[in-house]
């Protein structure tokens, strides 16, 4: 690793939250190197895949806002100001298309995807990834540099992994029950 890595840790009695700022780093494709306590916790390999796949799609956020050309938008919404782009969809179906090859039998709650059946299902004991693929769709829209991608496992109605990763500054925040 190249460059800067600056990073703080917050242990409380049940999760571990991590924030990592990664500043020109040689292979952005790598996860950064994980605190140690992290390793304790049975949800560590689920907590890769999911940093895994922030990365990559904050990327195609980041990308696609760089493009400067116009993004396909639609209103899922019955206000007006609910939007939901191409990229939401791309992201959206690339996590969980992912998540299923590695996890079939865990559940799956999208924001995009529960728009279109305008409810959310209903959350159980068993397994669940909860995914925003493009958290701050308005800044998006508006071609702000501030949205993110968010991924969340929970097991037996509790959090046990969350995911947050904004691209245009380069942040990765990071929670683990363990």
């Amino acid at each position: 690793v190249a460059g800067a890595l600056s990073s703080s840790i917050i242990i409380t009695s049940s999760y571990i939250i991590y924030k990592t700022i990664n500043k020109r780093i040689k292979n952005k494709h790598a996860i950064p190197k994980l605190p140690n306590s992290f390793y304790s916790s049975r949800y560590i390999n689920e907590l890769k895949v999911a940093v895994q796949l922030a990365l990559t799609t904050g990327r195609n956020i980041k990308a696609a806002v760089d493009k400067k050309d116009d993004l396909y938008i639609e209103n899922k919404g019955i206000t007006g100001i609910d939007f939901v782009t191409k990229t939401d969809r791309e992201n959206e179906l690339y996590i969980f298309t992912k998540l299923r090859e590695q996890y079939p039998n865990f559940q799956q709650i999208g924001e995009e995807s529960s728009s279109i059946l305008n409810e959310l299902p209903e959350l159980t004991n068993e397994p669940t990834w909860i995914v925003d693929p493009i958290d701050g769709t308005t800044n998006f829209v508006h071609k702000f540099p501030c949205s993110c991608v968010s991924i969340a496992l929970v097991d037996y109605k509790q959090s046990v992994v969350g995911v947050v990763y904004e691209p245009f500054k380069d942040e990765l925040f990071l929670a683990i029950k363990g």
